[in-house]
C-alpha cells in the first residue's frame, strides 16, 4: 500500500490499486458497467478472473466494486488458486509507455522526452493513448471501465472541493487535525505526492482550507506537467497512428484527456516511487485493511503474474454470496491517502503512517 500472500512464486513489492468514489471533470461520456469483456479479456491473455466475481455499482464498501455472485467456500478457493490473475504483459508502466514513445519519435528523443516527464505521466501518455484508440485499442476492455471521473480530489471544482475534504476530515479522531477542522478554516502543513508533480509532508495537519490548499497546489503541478508533456509530445503524437485510428485528427492527445489519464495513473498506480503502473481488474477492487495486499509472484509455467486470494489474518478466507473482494493499500498518512485515492481510510488516521504517494 512487506506482506505477502498467494501460493508458490516470487514476491514483488506490495501493490495498492483504488476504487473510484469522486467527480470530477473527464473527456468520456459514459464507461462500462460490465465486467465481462474483461474477464474475457484477462483468459484470453492467459490470467484468471472467477466466473463468480462480478463489479456491481454498489458493493459494500460504498461504491463499485467486485463481489462473489455465489459463496466461495475454502475448497473452492483450494481448486481454482488465486480468484483473480494478471499476467505481468498486461502491467500497463514505464517501460510500455517508453516504448510507445520509441515508435512515435525514435529512440534517442523518445529516451530525452521520458527523462523530462514523470513516471505517472509516461503511463498517463500510454493509457491516454489507448483510450483514443476506442474499441479498436488492444486495452478496450479494461479502458472501457475506467470511469469519466477519477477519484482524485483535486480534480474537483473548489466548492466540492471543501464539501470533500471537510467529508474527509470528519473521520479524524479529536484533535488530530487543529481546531480549524470543525471551523473550515486554519493552517498547517500540507502536501501531495511525487506522481502527478505533488510534494510535501504527508502530515494529516491543518484542516478543510489546509487540505484544500493542498489539493490546488498538487493540481498546479499536474497542470504544469500536463503543460511540458504536451510541448514535448504534441507533435510525435499527431504522427502517431492513434490519431488515424481514432478518427481525431492530431488532437487526440488533448489536455483534458491527459489530465484524465493522470487522475487515473495517480489513484490506481501499482508502482514503487520510481515507478508508476495499472493492472487491470486488481485495481476495480477497494481497500480493507483486514485483507492483504495482491502479489506479486511466478505461476506454475514460471510466468510473473498479479494475483489476488482473499485472506483474513494470513490465512485464505471464504467468501459469501454478496461478499466483496478487497485488497489492503497498506499504510497512508491521512491527506496523503486522501490526495491518492480520495478518502481516508479510519485506520490511517490512528496510524498517521507516511508512505511514498504514487
Amino acid at each position: 500500500m512487506g506482506r505477502r500472500n498467494g501460493r508458490g512464486g516470487t514476491a514483488g513489492p506490495p501493490l495498492r490499486p483504488p476504487p473510484g468514489r469522486r467527480r470530477s471533470s473527464a473527456p468520456q461520456a459514459a464507461h462500462a458497467t460490465t465486467e465481462a469483456p474483461l474477464r474475457e479479456w484477462l483468459i484470453s491473455e492467459g490470467g484468471a478472473f472467477h466466473p463468480s466475481l462480478v463489479l456491481v455499482d454498489a458493493a459494500p464498501s460504498g461504491c463499485r466494486g467486485v463481489v462473489a455472485s455465489a459463496a466461495l467456500p475454502l475448497s473452492e478457493l483450494e481448486a481454482f488458486g488465486p480468484l483473480l490473475v494478471v499476467p505481468a504483459h498486461l502491467h500497463l508502466e514505464n517501460g510500455l509507455a517508453l516504448a510507445q514513445l520509441q515508435r512515435w519519435m525514435g529512440r534517442d528523443a523518445a529516451d530525452a522526452a521520458a527523462a523530462a516527464l514523470s513516471s505517472a505521466v509516461l503511463v498517463a501518455m500510454a493509457l491516454a493513448h489507448e483510450a483514443a484508440l476506442g474499441a479498436t485499442s488492444r486495452w478496450a476492455p479494461y479502458t472501457a471501465l475506467l470511469s469519466p471521473a477519477p477519484p482524485s480530489p483535486w480534480l474537483l471544482p473548489r466548492r466540492e472541493l471543501r464539501h470533500a475534504a471537510a467529508e474527509a476530515l470528519a473521520g479524524a479522531p479529536r484533535g488530530s487535525c487543529g481546531d480549524a477542522q470543525a471551523s473550515g478554516s486554519g493552517s498547517g502543513s500540507s502536501g501531495g505526492g511525487d506522481g502527478g508533480g505533488g510534494s510535501g509532508s504527508g502530515s494529516s495537519g491543518g484542516g478543510v482550507a489546509a487540505w484544500v490548499s493542498a489539493a490546488e497546489a498538487y493540481r498546479a503541478e499536474v497542470d504544469a506537467e500536463v503543460a511540458r508533456a504536451l510541448e514535448l509530445l504534441a507533435g510525435a503524437a499527431a504522427a502517431a497512428d492513434a490519431a488515424a485510428v481514432a478518427g481525431q485528427g492530431g488532437g487526440w492527445l488533448s489536455r483534458e484527456l491527459l489530465t484524465w489519464a493522470i487522475g487515473h495513473v495517480e489513484s490506481r498506480s501499482l508502482g514503487t516511487s520510481g515507478s508508476s503502473g495499472l493492472v487491470p481488474a486488481v485495481d476495480l477492487l477497494n481497500h480493507d485493511p483486514s485483507t492483504r495486499p495482491p502479489m506479486l509472484q511466478l505461476d506454475d509455467s514460471d510466468r510473473l503474474v498479479v494475483t489476488v486470494l482473499p485472506m483474513r489474518d494470513g490465512d485464505a478466507a471464504p467468501l459469501a454470496a454478496a461478499d466483496e473482494l478487497c485488497i489492503d493499500y497498506g499504510a497512508r498518512a491521512p491527506l496523503e491517502g486522501w490526495l491518492k485515492f480520495g478518502f481516508v481510510s479510519a485506520e490511517w488516521w490512528r496510524d498517521d503512517g507516511g508512505g511514498e504517494l504514487r
